[in-house]
């Protein structure tokens, strides 16, 4: 009796200790506040609707905000979530989710057709991923050539050059080392980044604050002041 009671706690606890894994409850990570003072969220339509006020008075400084995908996609929620988190203080900047199945010019397009520009505003952020992505997969050259193109229109419209969010496996196939001059934004969600060459670090996929009610993505930016 003892030894299937034991049993029964063991399972109960895995089983808890799972979905507090699975719903962001407890992550693995925590950045040293000390180190990385400067917390921020990247958010989209899936957030749903956002209380921005909340948001910034929980201690987040800055958002990264889901504007365009691919050629034509426009986020639904850009607008809504752009002018609430900028009227609640937080530091702005737009992000685009780059599609290997369109020319990098007209994605370019989309997105300065749409986002607003300031003085004031975060670098533009092109998201570089497989995940969520077409199956379609250029060779190495060909999609340089499209960034490039992408990189040469917003660098000009923002008057900035923009930061590439990325994974370790994205990055090592298609950025380095012809792109490693820019800004990396890097999502590593399981340990510290390899090294300190990061300028944003995305730790937690699935984070939760007060004013959005469900999971975030939570990053720290490089430095202790934007």
């Amino acid at each position: 009796m003892t030894k299937l009671f034991l049993e029964i706690i063991a399972v109960a606890l895995c089983l808890v200790t799972f979905l507090l894994f699975y719903t962001g409850k407890v992550w693995f990570l925590y950045p040293d506040s000390n180190l990385y003072p400067v917390k921020g969220i990247d958010v989209s339509h899936h957030q749903n609707e956002i209380n921005w006020k909340e948001v910034s008075g929980s201690g987040i400084q800055f958002a990264y905000i889901k504007a365009t995908e691919a050629n034509d996609f426009v986020d639904s929620r850009f607008q809504t979530n752009w002018e609430g988190a900028r009227k609640n203080g937080l530091n702005t900047g737009a992000y685009h989710f780059y599609s290997f199945a369109y020319p990098g010019k007209i994605q370019a397009e989309n997105f300065t057709s749409f986002v607003p520009t300031s003085t004031d505003q975060l670098p533009p952020a092109i998201d570089l991923e497989y995940v969520g992505n077409s199956k379609v997969r250029p060779s190495k050259e060909e999609f340089q050539k499209d960034l490039n193109d992408f990189i040469v229109v917003i660098s000009a419209h923002f008057n900035q050059e923009p930061i590439l969010y990325t994974t370790y496996d994205f990055y090592e196939d298609y950025l380095y080392p012809e792109f490693s001059q820019y800004r990396v934004w890097i999502r590593s969600v399981y340990s510290k980044p390899k090294d300190d060459n990061w300028y944003i670090w995305q730790y937690n996929p699935k984070g939760r604050i007060p004013g959005i009610s469900g999971p975030v993505d939570l990053n720290v930016f490089s430095d202790q002041s934007l």
